[in-house]
């Protein structure tokens, strides 16, 4: 992980501890971005095998974890 100066430190310090104290939106933005790596690679996987059944479950899937995710944290950025 890249250190992000001022802002990274910040978030990190109490009065009295130094602690990982990140933002609850990071440590979600963090789970998505795990679950979309392991999606991706998934689907690389289920392309090289030529397996298209698993691959349109695999985007059923995907289609219901991302309306989950929506649930949970919503996109306010658009």
């Amino acid at each position: 992980m890249t250190h992000g100066g001022t802002s990274h430190i910040v978030t990190r310090c109490t009065s009295n501890t130094i602690e990982p104290l990140y933002p609850e939106n990071h440590l979600i933005s963090l789970v998505e971005l795990g679950i979309e790596v392991k999606i991706r690679v998934g689907a690389e996987i289920l392309a090289k095998l030529q397996n298209e059944k698993a691959l349109i479950l695999l985007d059923e899937k995907t289609k219901n974890a991302r309306n989950l995710f929506q649930i949970i944290c919503p996109d306010v950025s658009k």
